[in-house]
């Protein structure tokens, strides 16, 4: 699930989207929905995960895009 926040120093974190990773050694990527609030803080939020030890490995996380204002 991915949580946005309009204040990074007091967040009051809402649902943004879900996203459903494969449990893949690939890369994979997502689309996020352009619309929304002003989008000051943005978090991931894992709910399971299929390691042993309940682990969720990262190993490359890019978020790309732009600022609101850019979209027409």
């Amino acid at each position: 699930m991915v949580e946005v926040a309009v204040c990074c120093e007091d967040p009051v974190w809402t649902t943004w989207t879900h996203l459903h990773p494969e449990d893949a050694n690939r890369r994979q990527m997502f689309e996020l929905p352009r619309e929304g609030q002003d989008i000051q803080c943005m978090r991931l939020v894992f709910h399971k995960s299929s390691d042993l030890f309940g682990r969720v490995t990262i190993y490359e996380l890019d978020v790309e895009g732009s600022s609101g204002t850019d979209y027409t």
